[in-house]
């Protein structure tokens, strides 16, 4: 996830996929000290969570994650960017939430449920999901359809604006322009 004013890059990482629910870690790359064609990220250190599925940038700078994965999935935490340690927020109600991204207002936290979402839960793989930042519960978005469902997403971003009409923009009113990844 880019954070704009640092010009810093945050991932989390996880060096032992094949263990399911082995702790991530956060890592930073500062895109201002690259070579031409290589970035050396630092490793901040352990999550003590699982997969992270998504990070998210709040317009306070607060980054947010949330599980992903069969372990613990569906969590919403809040990420240390100087220890790389998680603290629970609470969990979304969802099982594989693979993409997060704040809306452009800074405050809407929106997601996007991947492939190993429980198919009897709340959502479906490929729906797009809100997230409360402060309660960490989810709700489906599109439950009528109005979005197509990817069924393997990645991510998920939010395009800005060029003009003042949301449906010249979009053709959906005024529904945010998101893309899954």
């Amino acid at each position: 996830e880019f954070q704009e004013p640092s010009n810093f890059v945050y991932a989390a990482l996880d060096f032992n996929p094949l263990t399911p629910g082995s702790p991530s870690q956060l890592v930073a790359i500062n895109l201002a000290s690259c070579a031409a064609t290589v970035c050396a990220a630092a490793l901040i250190g352990t999550t003590g969570v699982g997969e992270i599925g998504g990070l998210a940038f709040d317009s306070a700078g607060n980054l947010y994650g949330v599980t992903a994965g069969t372990i613990s999935g569906g969590n919403l935490v809040t990420l240390n960017r100087t220890t790389g340690a998680a603290t629970l927020v609470n969990p979304t109600g969802f099982t594989d939430v693979s993409g997060l991204e704040f809306a452009p207002d800074g405050q809407t936290l929106y997601g996007i449920l991947g492939s190993a979402e429980s198919v009897g839960g709340l959502g479906m793989p490929g729906d797009l999901v809100t997230i409360d930042p402060f309660t960490g519960q989810g709700r489906v978005v599109d439950a009528g359809g109005l979005f197509a469902n990817p069924t393997a997403p990645s991510g998920i971003s939010f395009r800005p604006r060029r003009n003042e009409t949301p449906d010249a923009a979009t053709g959906l009113g005024n529904q945010p322009q998101i893309f899954v990844e």
